[in-house]
């Protein structure tokens, strides 16, 4: 074990430098322990694969004995060259290195960080999965060659509803600022219902996965700018005499008394009464209401 991150972080570089590199049967390889990819860039892929078709694989992966099964090995870094190999029935080219788990991860981060380009969310994804497996914040800073403060973001946003982030994970071309956005929206639960509605709707799955992202993110932005407004109750009334009826409808801020009646001028002899009354009725109103807080204090 290394005395220190620091040279955990300079032993991560020379791994395969200068090593013996062998030739191995893709079966006798294993996944890492840790997935170091949220969603396969298909573009991406079928680049790589051919050219390993037309010029071969020239960088090795990177494997260790695997530590519970034997014979075979686990993949540090280089799962898509294996993967590229597997199905163009070649053996892969690897270096082979006794390695503990600590050293795994921070190799592991450490190369894709610098020959994969790792987009924000993709680091999320990866500093989620340490976090999870309990690994020290200073490692998995080194694994990434971040700082404690972007780390805490990493963290935050890894720690998405797994439900969401499966439908926004792919847009990686959407950066640091606008994923903590929609974090901090998400925090609120009515927002959260919301995005978790929107993720399952077929037009929305229809689209890029930025554009994907920027559609939900803009939705949850315009309904928390809109006001919760108390849905309007509606009752009925009638005299025992039946000449009318009385539809009420009361909103936040309006107040609506319809009278009806299907045949006489019963309804509108009874509605210009009360609108004759009005005044008294209102002062009587806030007579009443004056008394009854008094009361209550």
């Amino acid at each position: 074990m290394f005395e220190s991150i620091a040279e955990l972080h300079d032993a991560a570089d020379r791994l395969t430098a200068g090593e013996t590199i062998v030739d191995l049967d893709p079966a006798t390889l294993e996944g890492s322990f840790v997935k170091d990819r949220f969603h396969e860039d298909h573009e991406s892929y079928e680049t790589l694969l051919e050219a390993m078709r037309h010029s071969g694989q020239h960088s090795p992966v990177l494997v260790r004995p695997h530590p519970e099964m034997a014979g075979r090995f686990m993949i540090v870094f280089g799962h898509r060259r294996v993967r590229a190999a597997r199905e163009l029935g070649r053996p892969v080219r690897a270096v082979i290195r006794k390695l503990e788990d600590i050293e795994h991860v921070i190799a592991q981060g450490q190369e894709n960080a610098v020959r994969a380009n790792l987009s924000f969310i993709e680091k999320a994804f990866y500093a989620g999965a340490l976090t999870a497996q309990r690994y020290d914040n200073k490692v998995i800073m080194t694994a990434l060659s971040i700082t404690a403060s972007t780390l805490s973001v990493l963290q935050s946003v890894a720690a998405l509803p797994p439900d969401v982030l499966e439908m926004l994970g792919g847009a990686k071309s959407t950066g640091r600022n606008r994923w903590y956005e929609l974090k901090r929206l998400l925090d609120r639960p009515a927002l959260l219902k919301l995005a978790r509605e929107l993720v399952q709707d077929a037009d929305l799955l229809k689209l890029a996965p930025d554009q994907r992202f920027e559609a939900v993110l803009k939705a949850l932005k315009q309904s928390r700018r809109k006001p919760s407004t108390p849905a309007a109750t509606k009752s009925a009334w009638q005299p025992d005499s039946k000449a009318f009826a009385a539809e009420i409808t009361v909103a936040q801020r309006r107040f609506t008394l319809a009278l009806k009646a299907k045949q006489g001028s019963e309804a509108a002899d009874f509605g210009r009464y009360l609108s004759d009354r009005l005044e008294g009725l209102y002062r009587d109103f806030r007579q009443e209401e004056t008394s009854e807080r008094k009361h209550n204090r």
